[in-house]
């Protein structure tokens, strides 16, 4: 756990404001690239809340300006007019804390795996989805964020490691080899990076996407890709479709007939991780096996046909 004094926390709470006082920090759960806590503190105007983010140290190793990267590109979605959490402060210095950090606005509500209407559920979340993938590039400065070049893709594709074959990631890696690059392409979007129902906190009808950490500009079937696989997951196939077909209505122009080779690097991302993802229950690892299969055979299939 990670260990902040009374100290830092009134030095953070009276660098926001110089009238906030008795900061109280909780600790969150659930933070794969943060460690996050709820931080709140007295003010005139009664409590105030906010949450406090610091990247780990396996994060800032791989990415030493995350804190700063998704700070800024939290300001820029927050003016583009897209729902997300509050940048409110940011301090690099490393004089108040070890690491770097930042504080950004409280999120009220949760996120939702067993929708009322999924129908509707998936469609809200395509269209989210579209808004991000439709931010006007020449008005909303994104070029700060990680560019995903051919030469990255490809060395996502073919990197020597230990293999996961029991997902069949080395048919997967070769499939995709042979294929590189992509015969159909589409220009790059600002992406998401990770969008999946756990992203997107819903307070009533109102969603906040969060956890920019992995966000970059590259090709937008990507994140559909990545979002169908753990659509998959959650709420089963039809939801998949009803999400692409919403997804590909938002956007007439793009070309869709690559997806089945992002829908198989979107199933790459399950190497070695789906024994954890299903928090080590037998029963459920087994059915995230099953649809992982079922996804990575559809995509397989529509290759070959289209071959």
């Amino acid at each position: 756990m990670y260990e902040i004094t009374t100290e830092q926390l009134e030095k953070i709470v009276t660098s926001i404001d110089p009238s906030y006082s008795s900061p109280v920090a909780i600790p969150l759960t659930g933070g794969y690239s943060s460690h996050v806590f709820r931080l709140s503190c007295h003010s005139s105007e009664g409590q105030m809340d906010f949450a406090l983010r610091i990247p780990k140290l396996e994060v800032l190793k791989l990415l030493p300006n995350v804190v700063s990267t998704e700070f800024r590109l939290l300001e820029t979605l927050t003016a583009s007019g897209i729902q997300v959490p509050l940048a409110v402060f940011l301090d690099t210095s490393l004089k108040t804390l070890p690491d770097p950090f930042m504080v950004v606005g409280w999120v009220e509500g949760q996120t939702i795996f067993q929708p009322e209407d999924s129908f509707v559920f998936v469609k809200h979340l395509a269209r989210i989805l579209s808004k991000i993938h439709q931010i006007d590039k020449t008005k909303h400065d994104v070029s700060f964020l990680p560019q995903i070049t051919d030469d990255l893709y490809r060395e996502s594709i073919v990197r020597e490691k230990e293999m996961d074959d029991s997902i069949r990631e080395s048919e997967i890696r070769n499939v995709l080899k042979q294929d590189w690059p992509f015969q159909y392409r589409n220009d790059s979007v600002l992406l998401h990076g990770d969008y999946w129902p756990g992203n997107v906190m819903w307070n009533g009808d109102r969603p906040t996407v969060i956890d920019w950490v992995d966000s970059a500009v590259g090709e937008p079937l990507e994140d559909v890709g990545n979002a169908r696989m753990e659509l998959l997951w959650v709420l089963g196939p039809e939801m998949v479709d009803a999400f692409t077909q919403e997804y590909q209505s938002q956007n007439p122009t793009l070309d869709y007939r690559g997806l089945p080779y992002w829908d198989l690097m979107a199933s790459l991302r399950a190497a070695f991780k789906i024994r954890k993802w299903a928090d080590g229950n037998d029963k459920r690892e087994q059915e995230m096996r099953t649809w992982h299969k079922q996804f990575v055979d559809a995509a397989m299939e529509k290759i070959k046909t289209s071959g």
